[in-house]
């Protein structure tokens, strides 16, 4: 007889949030969509596309949460927070966690 696991109860399925200037934005963390960011990222190293930064970050906080950045007129370095953010919230670790695996800090 098959041996039956069930890992329903197991899956976390709770809604991941982002907020700026006092809004929350929902931020996509399923595997399709980090999947697409990472992509767009190594676009990004490839070939110096800055535009591969906004469709990260769209991919992963919706239109609404680019627009916001973009209207925004950040730096490059308060960019970089922005999607060191996304990544930690995705990832479900501390922005500091986060920043230093941005970095190539943690190396186990």
């Amino acid at each position: 007889m098959a041996n039956i696991i069930n890992i329903s109860e197991k899956l976390k399925r709770e809604k991941k949030t982002i907020v700026l200037d006092g809004k929350e934005y929902e931020v996509d963390d399923s595997k399709n969509a980090y999947i697409e960011m990472m992509a767009a990222m190594q676009n990004l190293s490839d070939t110096g596309d800055l535009a591969q930064i906004d469709k990260a970050i769209e991919l992963l906080a919706g239109h609404e949460f680019l627009a916001k950045v973009n209207k925004m007129k950040l730096n490059i370095e308060d960019t970089r927070t922005v999607l060191i953010s996304l990544m930690a919230t995705v990832q479900g670790v501390s922005f500091e966690e986060a920043s230093a695996r941005f970095r190539g800090e943690d190396k186990e």
